[in-house]
Order: C-alpha cells, then structure tokens, then sequence
C-alpha cells in the first residue's frame, strides 16, 4: 500500500482514533434514576432513534461460506 492512498483524519472532523481522544457526553447518573418507560419514552421520542419492530424470535445465525473448513 501506497502512502498516497493512506486517509488520515483528526480530531478536529470529529472522528478520534483513541478512547483519549474522544468524550464521553452522556450523563450516566440521570441514565441511572430513569425508569425504563422514561427511557423509552425518550427514545421514541428522538428522530434520529427510530425504533425498529424486527422479530428477532426466529432469527438464525448464518456463517460464511469457508473453503477451509467446508470441504
């Protein structure tokens, strides 16, 4: 690989290559004293959370097709 062809982003685009670098903005003690319906409602609430009605129940697992271990 090239160097040419090598991105490099800073901080400063709002991308961070470290747990340094970046912030944690969340208030994790209001987290803690919601309620699940306040936490849900709240969730419903954001546009950009929208909920999903997936029916995860008779979800399966598929696996890669593997030449090695598939002989």
């Amino acid at each position: 690989m090239s160097e040419e062809s090598i991105k490099r982003v800073s901080p400063k685009m709002g991308i961070v290559n470290t747990k340094e670098e970046s912030q944690d903005l969340t208030d994790w003690e209001r987290v803690k004293s919601m309620s699940d319906a306040e936490i849900e409602a709240n969730a419903l609430s954001d546009p950009d959370a929208l909920p999903f009605d997936d029916d995860w129940e008779n979800a399966e697992i598929i696996s890669a097709y593997n030449k090695l271990t598939s002989q």
